[in-house]
């Protein structure tokens, strides 16, 4: 989560998430290549927050039935349409199956370019980077339509801690993000997540900033 400098003035904030995603193969049936395209909208219920709007294009290369690599890029901004962040990102997904659950390994390292301390551009002068670490258990039976699921992603920051121009990045870890839902697919192209989210933040003076809120999210795939 990315926030502005004034953006804790509160120890909690109330947050609801939506997001769409959509996938499509690049050549069907040619080469295994999928185009990605994720919206995200933050809102939050706190007027010493923005809320905010994330797009992140990628493309993914699908190596086997268990792994696949992907090389993306996010543009974060306000809903001024403030660019507040510009990333680039490459992960590796990792897909098995533990007893009743059908898993996901995700391990993500992002490069951030945040906007600058003067003015509004994005500063380039400082490269921030973070890995992400996400495990995803889906259960394999359906309850009425409904798959029920929890994920947990952990954050760690790999830079110098301290930064003069970012002094509230943490080195080390960032902060840990639960989800804890149910997923319905409505047919063989859509389906729709709805979870629970509790996301605590590190703050760079070493205190704790905690959201809880939810999250809806639509799944577009085609085959």
């Amino acid at each position: 989560m990315v926030l502005t400098r004034n953006s804790f003035a509160t120890a909690h904030d109330t947050q609801f998430w939506t997001q769409s995603i959509l996938t499509a193969p690049l050549v069907k049936h040619k080469i295994p290549l999928r185009l990605y395209l994720e919206y995200q909208t933050r809102h939050s219920n706190s007027d010493s927050r923005k809320d905010l709007e994330l797009l992140r294009p990628a493309i993914f290369y699908k190596l086997n039935a268990k792994f696949v690599f992907g090389l993306g890029f996010l543009s974060l901004r306000d809903f001024e349409f403030d660019e507040l962040e510009k990333r680039i990102w490459q992960q590796i997904q990792y897909f098995d199956e533990i007893s009743v659950f059908d898993v996901q390994l995700r391990l993500r390292l992002e490069q951030r370019f945040r906007q600058s301390n003067v003015g509004n551009e994005p500063d380039d002068s400082q490269v921030l980077n973070r890995l992400r670490f996400m495990l995803i258990a889906k259960t394999k039976q359906q309850f009425f339509g409904f798959k029920l699921f929890l994920m947990d992603e952990l954050m760690i920051g790999l830079n110098a801690s301290h930064s003069l121009n970012y002094p509230e990045i943490n080195q080390g870890f960032d902060q840990n993000r639960f989800f804890l839902g149910f997923a319905y697919k409505i047919n063989q192209t859509l389906s729709l997540d709805l979870s629970y989210i509790h996301n605590n933040i590190l703050k760079g003076d070493g205190t704790t900033f905690v959201i809880d809120g939810g999250l809806a999210n639509l799944v577009i795939e085609f085959i």
